[in-house]
């Protein structure tokens, strides 16, 4: 898509800054060490990624909703 495409349609485009990699790399030591653990609401094969998006947009989910590869 062309970029006077994406303001002629009035896409957003957005991002995050998660820092530099001494960050990362001591966000995972700290991850690690705590024993942090994500709450995974539930996984689906990768072809029913349709189902993984409509589970999401349903709100209904605690947790992560994953894709498996």
């Amino acid at each position: 898509m062309a970029i006077p495409a994406l303001f002629s349609s009035h896409i957003r485009i957005s991002g995050i800054s998660i820092g530099s990699r001494a960050d990362q790399d001591d966000m995972i030591r700290a991850i690690t060490i705590n024993r942090v653990k994500p709450v995974i609401d539930r996984s689906f094969p990768l072809q029913e990624i349709g189902a993984a998006f409509k589970h999401y947009e349903s709100q209904k989910h605690f947790g992560k909703v994953c894709l498996e590869l």
